[in-house]
């Protein structure tokens, strides 16, 4: 399980907070149909070699039949995994009440730390 420390900010770790949340409680087919259904549009809204081989790496991470090849791109905690998950195709797929449980337990771990570090000095 990754924590908040291994990200640059708190997004980055609510956006890995959500890809967690997504292949923990959502069936891959629901997950993969959803992702192969909007990469013509993520595709259409970027532009750059970079950015379109991240769609390229999304879409053969949707096709590979062993979806553990799928759950390690989305949960991947380097710099790749987190440009992968700026650029999802998994929009809509994850249900606002988890959303919004994402956002407030992340502020609630984000607290903590900054407690923690502040106790230290």
């Amino acid at each position: 399980m990754a924590s908040i420390q291994d990200f640059r900010s708190i997004e980055e770790y609510r956006q890995w907070l959500r890809m967690d949340c997504l292949f923990s409680k959502y069936p891959i087919d629901e997950i993969r149909r959803n992702g192969l259904d909007h990469l013509p549009s993520l595709r259409a809204n970027l532009s750059g070699s970079y950015y379109n081989g991240l769609v390229d790496d999304w879409e053969r991470a949707l096709m590979d039949p062993d979806p553990s090849h799928l759950r390690a791109v989305a949960l991947d905690t380097t710099s790749y995994g987190i440009n992968m998950r700026q650029n999802t195709p998994f929009a809509g797929i994850l249900k606002p009440e988890d959303n919004l449980r994402i956002i407030k337990e992340s502020r609630s771990e984000q607290r903590t730390v900054l407690s923690s570090v502040a106790s230290v000095r």
